[in-house]
């Protein structure tokens, strides 16, 4: 099989641009899933419900969209590849009776934490 010569430019640029794209930092989520609380040795983002301001703590209980109660796990934990600390992400983990987690974009809770972009301060 022969490669021409557009065929050939074709590949190197994918190589290329596959070397790039694994030299660029990736982020690493943590499972949300897992259903456990906010480690408190590690950064954390307050969260404030929208109508009160009033400051909402891990393992307090809130309502889900459907006014079902949750229990407030934290925020979602996240890192840059290659970086050993974990940072606060921007969207809040819940656990359901019966041990069920979930997540939320916080407005669907009626919060908002206080250093996301566009909050209200």
């Amino acid at each position: 099989m022969e490669i021409t010569p557009a065929g050939d430019a074709a590949l190197a640029a994918y190589d290329l641009r596959a070397e790039q794209q694994r030299q660029e930092p990736s982020t690493i989520t943590r499972n949300p899933m897992l259903g456990e609380r906010h480690d408190p040795r590690e950064a954390i983002r307050v969260l404030r419900t929208v109508e009160s301001g009033e400051e909402i703590r891990v393992g307090d209980v809130i309502a889900d969209p459907f006014g079902t109660p949750v229990t407030y796990l934290g925020p979602t934990m996240r890192r840059i590849s290659g970086e050993s600390i974990w940072l606060p992400g921007f969207i809040a983990r819940v656990l359901y009776p019966g041990d069920i987690p979930w997540v939320f974009l916080p407005i669907h809770l009626g919060a908002a934490y206080e250093d996301a972009p566009g909050c209200p301060a």
